[in-house]
């Protein structure tokens, strides 16, 4: 991620070199007012200093991945630039989902509200408690369709590919409505998916 500036450690909110980051997050909820709670979290993100929220998908409902989650997910992606280095872009998500109501629960359960980081630039990290690119974007279509809406032109890094060169189907997902800057415009719909 490039040098420490000369002078002390750098500053923990902000990138090393001060540069604007193309980054996206996915959006999923699957809990109360569903749309709702991606609201908040859009404007939350876009609130958020050194965080500009510049794109958002459609919303799309999709079913749960396990029986641990009962409701269906209303799913979206924004992409925004930030000067925030990844870890502090997660602590903002976690503080985000946390303010929302989200608690400590089963892995891929019900949730209030949930942040993932998918892309930051081209940037591969893997650590403990931050994988980026996100493991498991190739393998949702929830989480690639969204971000291939917002980013078409950004590069996967572990595959190189831009995310419109990504073989991808909306299979599964039912369009829902559409996410706008700052916020989510248009409604949550009724969905064919199963509850």
């Amino acid at each position: 991620m490039g040098p420490r500036p000369a002078g002390g450690a750098p500053d923990a909110h902000r990138s090393l070199d001060s540069s604007v980051m193309d980054a996206v997050i996915a959006l999923g909820s699957s809990l109360g007012d569903r749309e709702r709670n991606l609201i908040l979290a859009v404007r939350a993100l876009d609130a958020t200093k050194n965080v500009t929220v510049t794109a958002g998908s459609h919303l799309w409902w999709s079913l749960p991945l396990t029986p641990d989650a009962r409701g269906r997910f209303l799913n979206a992606a924004v992409r925004i630039e930030t000067t925030l280095l990844p870890q502090a872009l997660l602590r903002r998500c976690k503080a985000i989902e946390r303010r929302l109501g989200r608690k400590p629960g089963v892995r891929w359960s019900d949730r209030i509200v949930d942040l993932d980081i998918l892309l930051y630039g081209e940037a591969i990290i893997e650590g403990a408690d931050l994988r980026i690119p996100h493991v498991e974007m190739l393998n949702r279509n929830f989480a690639l369709v969204p971000a291939w809406e917002v980013a078409p032109e950004m590069v996967h890094p572990d595959v190189g590919l831009r995310l419109s060169e990504i073989p991808m189907s909306p299979l599964g997902l039912c369009p829902a409505g559409v996410v706008s800057v700052g916020g989510l415009r248009g409604h949550a719909g009724r969905s064919t998916a199963r509850r």
